[in-house]
């Protein structure tokens, strides 16, 4: 017998999230008409007002930056890091929401790209690229511009559903515009590697956030952080190197592009961990070069 009260219960929530996403569809509007630089100075004003009013994911910005900078940083440098951090996040929301507005070469006259040998070392192998991305500045736009670091691969990406299908359903054609392939993680991930296996495609996968108890607890800064080692098995059983792309600030609207050497843990014969604990060291090098880029509202230390 059907429950009236969950019934209307289920109404009403189905009608909040398609209004939230006609609200969406009514910033997009707006976002259209305006110029990328525009827009990259609202996104700028945003983070200032949240530096200023967002109390709790102020203090949990700054406290990540103490645990990852305490010992060689003073509180006034910690505290710096932190606002350009919220001024670079909002700038970089805002901007993500007007990157799919645009067309792939209007975009790309923004980015410049560094590292590209390490990209092109790969294919030369004839084998396929597997991507370790970070949340490092507008990661967005690396599902708007596949041509600058797929080399005629199929791109592909392991994505995690929206709360808000209407939302999660806008996202996805977004991004599959181009060509994407698209994973949901919650299926589990032998699709993603038959994908890579496959030998002509491109896949990117999330590895700086917290893994719960299914990840590889290994250094990150001055603490153990749990880790995902999904990358690192698919890069062994696919036979493929696991290489960083990440995206840095360079400007208002204006990204570059950096592709790393492939992580080795340098065993003689390598293992997931190995690789794994390896890929936070090389985190840090990449945080590091402009910490104010990196995510650090999200409680990487569990």
């Amino acid at each position: 017998m059907t429950n009236p009260g969950k019934t209307a219960g289920n109404w009403l929530r189905r009608a909040g999230q398609f209004l939230v996403f006609l609200l969406f569809l009514a910033i997009e509007k707006v976002l259209g008409v305006l110029s990328l630089d525009t827009v990259a100075r609202f996104g700028a004003f945003v983070g200032n007002v949240a530096w200023i009013f967002g109390g709790k994911h102020r203090a949990l910005a700054i406290n990540n930056l103490r645990i990852a900078f305490g010992r060689e940083m003073t509180e006034a440098q910690i505290r710096d890091i932190a606002r350009r951090h919220f001024i670079s996040l909002g700038r970089n929301l805002i901007c993500g929401f007007k990157l799919p507005l645009m067309t792939e070469k209007e975009i790309i006259k923004r980015v410049k790209i560094e590292g590209i040998e390490h990209i092109a070392a790969v294919v030369a192998q004839g084998k396929s690229l597997l991507f370790a991305v970070f949340h490092m500045s507008c990661w967005e736009l690396l599902t708007q511009v596949p041509s600058i670091f797929a080399f005629g691969k199929k791109p592909g990406s392991i994505y995690q559903p929206l709360a808000n299908p209407f939302l999660n359903a806008r996202v996805l054609r977004n991004r599959e515009k181009l060509g994407y392939r698209l994973f949901d993680r919650s299926q589990g991930f032998a699709e993603p590697v038959k994908f890579v296996r496959a030998r002509d495609t491109t896949l990117g996968v999330l590895v700086d956030q917290h893994a719960g108890d299914s990840g590889v607890w290994c250094p990150f800064f001055d603490r153990l952080a749990s880790t995902t080692s999904l990358p690192a098995l698919m890069s062994l059983r696919c036979d493929t190197p696991l290489l960083p792309l990440i995206v840095y600030d360079d400007g208002p609207g204006r990204w570059k592009l950096v592709c790393f050497p492939p992580v080795e843990s340098g065993e003689e014969k390598p293992t997931a961990d190995g690789i794994t604990a390896e890929l936070n060291i090389v985190a840090e090098q990449i945080i590091r070069r402009a910490p104010e880029n990196w995510f650090w509202v999200h409680n990487r230390w569990k």
